[in-house]
């Protein structure tokens, strides 16, 4: 074990992109036998998906009160016990609760901010750029979010760092699970050609527009089925999957449209589907896009500065124009009737995800940096 450790901090209410990113580095961290915090409330998801991992979690206010200040006084009294270095954030309002640490801790506390989204509230501008200035390490997975802080001059730190994603897929490497099977495994019919969606139903998910997609394809005589993945979490995302299932009837695509709750099994999703789609809208640094290309399905995902550059501008998978059927219509059958293309993606997609993104064949700079965080030497891992 690494001698002091190294704290995330993650309150968050939701288990989407995002926080499946914090707890894989907080796994990631543990494969390196990284002192590994976790500070959560004890309702949170993510507190719920580690709890039984080897995770050390500190409990504190519940999701729907204001972290006080006694709190954050245990917060610091907790890691001073720990010897902890390092307090990892991933939002912008979390900075504060680190800075207030990092004072108590007389400074001696290093803090990281790994951004993930794009920063964008005008209002409190100037709050947020002193904040930023107590960060001791920003670092981002993407170039864009690196280039975007830089230019919009957050903060007066010019070394921010890119540290991809550093995904574990060895299962994918491993899985030779086919089609038929997969689908059999999850009560899909066998013979149709089928796109697919991942994620909580969730209006910036926007599975609606495939919904409509799939209904634009059928007036036209174009046969295509729609797999969604996942369940709302809250209250609004209740209504809006009501209004998934009102809208699959009024189109009258319940023969073409399936519905079946998330599986943490997520390759056996990827393989009963013949093209994975990312419908979401806003940029979001989440994985799924990844994990196809790992599992060997093509990629169809919304043009935008994330999704180009996990695709390579789109020599790694199809973009679309934004809520546009037409466009999105066109590029699915160009996908479906042009085998070498859809080979290509394949096996293009497939090898850019192990040489990029596997945790087992690329550098460890996350973990490398954690360690100079700790004066440690680097461990090599065999």
């Amino acid at each position: 074990m690494s001698a002091g450790s190294v704290a995330f901090y993650c309150r968050s209410i939701h288990y989407g992109g995002t926080e499946r990113n914090i707890a894989r580095m907080i796994l990631n961290c543990k494969e390196f036998d990284i002192n590994t915090i976790l500070i959560a409330s004890g309702n949170t998801p993510i507190n719920n998906a580690l709890v039984n991992m080897g995770i050390e979690i500190f409990k504190t206010e519940p999701v729907d009160k204001r972290l006080r200040f006694f709190s954050i006084l245990q917060i610091n009294r907790f890691l001073k016990e720990k010897k902890t270095k390092a307090f990892i954030v991933t939002k912008p309002n979390e900075i504060f609760i680190g800075t207030m640490i990092k004072i108590l801790s007389g400074l001696k506390l290093k803090i990281i901010y790994y951004q993930q989204v794009s920063l964008n509230f005008k209002k409190h501008r100037l709050l947020y750029s002193f904040l930023f200035n107590w960060v001791d390490r920003w670092i981002t997975p993407v170039d864009y979010i690196r280039k975007e802080a830089i230019e919009q001059k957050w903060s007066w730190r010019k070394d921010i760092e890119v540290i991809p994603h550093s995904l574990n897929l060895t299962s994918y490497s491993k899985n030779h699970l086919k089609k038929d099977k997969a689908r059999d495994n999850l009560d899909l019919p066998v013979d149709k050609k089928m796109i697919g969606i991942l994620g909580r139903h969730n209006p910036r998910k926007n599975q609606d527009f495939l919904i409509r997609a799939i209904n634009f394809l059928k007036i036209n005589n174009y046969d295509l089925d729609l797999f969604i993945m996942g369940e709302p979490k809250t209250e609004d995302e209740q209504v809006y999957s009501g209004f998934l299932r009102e809208l699959m009837i009024e189109c009258d695509l319940q023969n073409r449209v399936h519905f079946r709750t998330f599986s943490a099994k997520s390759i056996t999703f990827f393989r009963a589907i013949d093209v994975f789609i990312m419908t979401t809208t806003g940029e979001t640094c989440d994985v799924t896009m990844i994990e196809s290309m790992a599992a060997g399905t093509p990629v169809l995902a919304i043009q935008s500065e994330y999704n180009s550059e996990i695709l390579d501008k789109g020599n790694l998978g199809i973009l679309y124009k934004e809520n546009d059927i037409e466009d999105f219509s066109a590029k699915i059958i160009k996908l479906f009737n042009y085998s070498k293309l859809y080979v290509f993606l394949q096996n293009e997609g497939r090898k850019a995800a192990f040489e990029k993104y596997d945790l087992k064949s690329k550098c460890y700079k996350f973990e490398e940096l954690i360690f100079g965080l700790l004066n440690q030497e680097r461990l090599l891992r065999k």
